[in-house]
């Protein structure tokens, strides 16, 4: 099973990012979301590292809350993988000539591929319940789609 290494650029430096304080009426909600990471086998505790991310909350078009980890400020310190017009070639040549192309359960198939071990530390995020890190790929993180066979 192929795993997920998180390349940084040469004079990358830890990020760390202060968490800030959240309505209560919510921490019910984030609590229900972690706790389903964290059986599913998404994420694991964690000491402290010195990579630690924001949890934010974000509003949907629906309404509903949704719980974010922001890791744009590793995005922005990560190798970028510029090249990947051999990637959308291949999807183009799996779906011509078909009439209907679907994805499936982006919920589990998006989870599937593993972080290399050295390199959950990177993923740090901190919760009233205690620090965490990811153990598998996780939406927003970059250069991840290098890795998936079609």
């Amino acid at each position: 099973m192929k795993q997920h290494k998180i390349e940084l650029l040469p004079n990358a430096k830890p990020v760390r990012t202060k968490q800030g304080r959240w309505n209560p009426k919510y921490i019910v909600m984030m609590n229900f979301f972690f706790d389903k990471l964290l059986e599913a086998g998404f994420i694991r505790p964690m000491e402290t590292t010195k990579w630690v991310f924001l949890v934010v909350l974000t509003l949907k078009k629906n309404g509903k809350l949704r719980v974010c980890v922001n890791h744009k400020a590793l995005n922005m310190v990560i190798k970028k993988n510029r090249y990947l017009y051999h990637f959308v070639k291949k999807i183009w040549k799996k779906i011509v000539g078909h009439e209907m192309y679907t994805f499936e359960d982006g919920y589990r198939g998006y989870h599937q591929m593993k972080i290399v071990l050295e390199d959950q530390l990177k993923t740090t995020f901190t919760t009233p319940w205690g620090t965490f890190c990811y153990i598998v790929v996780f939406f927003s993180l970059c250069n991840v789609i290098k890795h998936f066979n079609i």
